[in-house]
């Protein structure tokens, strides 16, 4: 008994602050697909307290918190007690919170038109397009996400301030055809360009540049075996350099990589978005498991309706009592990237993902043991009471109670859950050695 003791207490010690890294890397021959420049990296972090905005912005709402991107330095992810706003309608309230309350971010609420709204059973989620003197700002977004009391429960902010940058462009179309089949190994059958002009932000060597740019989309048919492709490629309207190209045709199987966003350790680290490895998948009446980078691919050709569900090899998630989170989608041929954020509750994400992480933990310690290689029962959110947690060795459940005004869920803090994972290990453990422990 004692050796357990020193060992489960060395396994609680050494499990604080482990973090894991996984990296997937795919290698194309002969590929003329051009990526943006510092698309990989890092960009969010935790907002620094000085940033005079966030002050500004915590002062008259002081239990918000945000992650920031290291880049633009404004809140890609802010969220906190949810903030009552004007308006009749939720589009109506959502330009009236960035209209009042994020002008400290100097975001131009003239500048923004609707791009999507989408609602849920707890949610109301619009997302705005920036634009710049009537031209789309490519890969902006102001996120607004309003609960069913109408108030404003978290907003980010992808959005280019300072914009410098000529809109008159400096080469022709001609000219933005003719660089965009550049470097295209096979000859193109339609090359057509986008009247519009678009203005780029590139996020590099932390600093924004700004691009005027053409979008033209090269078109090269099926032709003696090999599959069609079609270019989509931004050229810059001054330099002419082709900034950005990907084939938007697919020719493998469905491929998929699930993300979502959990909390970082402890609710006051803020956010951050991980894939979620060992995620049970149903498609054509098979069953598949993401692996440990969160991905997975099905063995069809062409694209596939797929149902995906917070459950996976070692966890099984409950939300308030009821069912297991899920959500269908559609995958097509090729790379697809899938997130769970909009299907379900941070404190169900961050549960799952810290169950797994401790469990992949254990296998380290103990590879031979096999008594907790099957799901555990995760119930997140249990309304008969607040601020606890408890692990249940009758269903061999761990089990987080609803939060309150005076906690948080503690399925959003990674050592409660480790803790109570640790439990189970205790009592299954000891079942497999034909024996019993209580702690």
């Amino acid at each position: 008994m004692t050796h357990f003791k020193t060992l489960f207490s060395f396994f609680t010690i050494a499990f604080v602050g482990i973090t894991l890294t996984l990296t997937a890397q795919s290698n194309y021959q002969n590929n003329p697909d051009i990526a943006l420049p510092g698309n990989n990296a890092e960009r969010s972090q935790k907002i620094p307290s000085k940033s005079p905005s966030w002050k500004q912005f915590v002062q008259k709402y002081s239990s918000w918190s945000a992650n920031v991107n290291a880049v633009t330095g404004l809140p890609q992810y802010a969220f906190g007690h949810p903030i009552p706003v004007s308006g009749n309608t939720p589009q109506a309230k959502a330009q009236n919170f960035i209209q009042e309350d994020l002008q400290n971010f100097q975001v131009d609420h003239n500048g923004l038109q609707l791009l999507n709204k989408r609602q849920t059973s707890k949610f109301h989620y619009l997302n705005f397009k920036q634009y710049y003197q009537s031209l789309e700002v490519l890969n902006s977004k102001v996120a607004i996400r309003i609960n069913k009391q109408g108030k404003v429960a978290m907003f980010g902010l992808d959005y280019y301030n300072d914009i410098q940058v000529s809109l008159q462009p400096s080469i022709k179309e001609k000219t933005a055809k003719i660089n965009a089949k550049r470097g295209i190994s096979r000859n193109p059958d339609k090359t057509e360009v986008n009247p519009d002009l678009k203005v780029l932000p590139i996020e590099e060597n932390s600093e924004v540049s700004h691009h005027l740019v053409y979008e033209v989309n090269v078109a090269i048919n099926e032709s003696q075996g090999k599959m069609p492709a079609h270019y989509y490629t931004l050229v810059d309207a001054h330099s002419g350099a082709v900034l950005y190209r990907q084939n938007q045709v697919h020719t493998a199987d469905p491929e998929a990589t699930v993300k979502g966003t959990i909390t970082d350790q402890y609710p006051s680290n803020g956010q951050k978005t991980v894939n979620l490895s060992n995620l049970k998948l149903e498609a054509y009446g098979q069953t598949y498991h993401t692996d440990s980078a969160g991905h997975v691919t099905i063995s069809n050709n062409g694209s596939v309706n797929a149902t995906f569900y917070l459950e996976g090899k070692y966890a099984k998630v409950y939300e308030n009592d009821q069912a297991i989170p899920s959500f269908q989608t559609t995958l097509q041929e090729g790379s697809n990237q899938v997130s769970f954020d909009n299907q379900t509750q941070i404190e169900a994400l961050s549960a799952y993902k810290h169950v797994n992480t401790v469990h992949d933990f254990m296998k380290q310690l103990w590879p031979n043991f096999t008594g907790l290689d099957q799901p555990i029962n995760v119930n997140v959110g249990v309304t008969s009471n607040s601020c606890n947690a408890f692990y249940n060795s009758h269903d061999n459940s761990v089990n987080f109670y609803q939060e309150d005004q005076s906690c948080n869920n503690f399925a959003r803090v990674a050592d409660i859950v480790y803790h109570e994972y640790g439990h189970a290990i205790n009592s299954e453990f000891y079942k497999a050695q034909g024996a019993n422990f209580n702690n």
